[in-house]
């Protein structure tokens, strides 16, 4: 008897973000997808029954939320409307909650993604015991903490040194572009 590993959707559309995710979610052995924004996300769960949805809140074209709300929507058709949806957020604060669930999200994780958080949301979701998030409180506001902390970033991939150089130099090829944003607002 083979065991297939379960696949994941990832929606999200900061290229960083993507690799982490996916690199942290291959270690588990999970196998997985990447979207862009909550279009191709339901288009890819028109095709494939996804096991989860790791659902980026704030992405272009089509938002978190607004998708979400579509993915659970019979006339959208995609193949398993009740798939569990992790929102994924930068957002920790009180009420983001329960904005992800009323969108119909059933969870969600914050970010910058802490592998043993996500390993404990993924587990929850996909053993089959959980039936609401709601029981859970939300995560407090963050204390202020170092630009880069080398041994929290190693932690976050995993100590995966080929994933931190390809997530490194995937953000310093965007950095300037995001410094300049930032510098247009001053």
């Amino acid at each position: 008897v083979s065991i297939q590993p379960l696949n994941i959707l990832v929606a999200e559309d900061n290229i960083i973000n993507q690799q982490v995710a996916v690199g942290i979610l291959k270690k588990y052995g999970y196998t997985v997808d990447v979207v862009a924004n909550g279009i191709e996300a339901i288009q890819a769960l028109k095709a494939i029954a996804y096991d989860l949805v790791l659902m980026d809140v704030q992405m272009p074209e089509m938002d978190g939320f607004e998708a979400s709300q579509k993915i659970r929507l019979p006339d959208t058709k995609c193949l398993n409307p009740d798939v569990p949806i992790i929102a994924m957020t930068a957002h920790a604060m009180q009420g983001d909650r329960e904005e992800c669930i009323e969108a119909g999200m059933n969870d969600y994780v914050a970010k910058p993604v802490v592998p043993e958080k996500l390993a404990e949301i993924l587990e929850k979701w996909l053993s089959g015991k959980a039936t609401t998030g709601a029981e859970e409180t939300p995560p407090k506001e963050q204390v202020e903490q170092p630009v880069f902390n080398e041994p929290e970033f190693m932690g976050r991939v995993l100590d995966d040194m080929a994933l931190a150089q390809v997530v490194a130099k995937s953000f310093l090829q965007e950095a300037p572009d995001d410094l300049a944003a930032l510098f247009r607002l001053i």
